[in-house]
């Protein structure tokens, strides 16, 4: 249930109660994300761009790291390391 007034109606059991953000969040990750980090009341995590390149950009958030580990664990994801990255980029 995605819910952006502060308090909740009554809750029924079995339903989480989200804000707005983990809808985006979860889409641009292209993986439905825990609900925990964005329920009603809770802080926020950062909301990250789907057209940034972070390691281009020079800057990798924590958050960002977590969501590439999520989304390899549900397998939308392969995983690459950052030295891998540096090696292709050398070769060439």
């Amino acid at each position: 249930y995605v819910t952006d007034r502060p308090g909740t109606p009554k809750k029924i059991q079995g339903r989480e109660y989200v804000q707005p953000q983990w809808v985006f969040d979860s889409v641009n990750a292209r993986v439905q994300l825990p609900v925990h980090k964005y329920a009603v009341g809770a802080d926020l995590p950062p909301h990250l761009s789907p057209f940034v390149d972070d390691t281009r950009e020079g800057y990798v958030p924590a958050y960002r790291t977590e969501l590439d580990r999520l989304r390899v664990e549900a397998g939308v994801a392969e995983s690459v390391a950052v030295d891998d990255v540096d090696k292709d980029d050398s070769d060439e």
